[in-house]
């Protein structure tokens, strides 16, 4: 079992890959191929030992292929990624009668947001309401007897 992270051209062969100088390489037993696609499995994997990273060179440009590592290593990954996600899933989950805070805390940064603006352009809020609610349809379209 190979012991050091090295990285791979794409070969047309799946059991050979051939490193950037062109010596030719065969996967070791007991080693699969992660395809590339979930980032945070990738980093947990390269994490746990050593793995060889497949990539395909198209002008300045780097394509991953997926990264060749030991089975276990792979199972562990996965399983330490997925237990980490259905960790944070959980605790971020809101009771039907909860409202998160960002959505309290949007209509009065909005409506302060207006009245900056009304304060900076010094328009008389007597005169006009906050940004003609009652003068804009929902469609945002001018609606008739505006004043604008």
């Amino acid at each position: 079992m190979p012991t050091e992270t090295r990285s791979f051209l794409i070969t047309k062969s799946d059991s050979s890959l051939k490193n950037k100088t062109g010596k030719v390489y065969s996967v070791p037993t007991g080693w699969e191929n992660l395809p590339a696609g979930d980032a945070s499995v990738t980093r947990k994997l390269k994490s746990l030992g050593p793995t060889w990273t497949v990539q395909e060179k198209k002008g300045r440009k780097a394509f991953s292929h997926g990264v060749w590592a030991a089975k276990e290593q792979i199972e562990e990954a996965i399983t330490l990624v997925g237990s980490a996600t259905s960790r944070s899933q959980t605790s971020k989950e809101i009771s039907p009668g909860q409202s998160s805070p960002r959505r309290k805390g949007n209509g009065l940064r909005a409506k302060t947001f207006q009245q900056e603006i009304i304060q900076f352009s010094k328009l008389s809020t007597k005169k006009t309401p906050l940004f003609g609610l009652s003068q804009w349809s929902k469609a945002g379209k001018r609606t008739r007897g505006a004043r604008w």
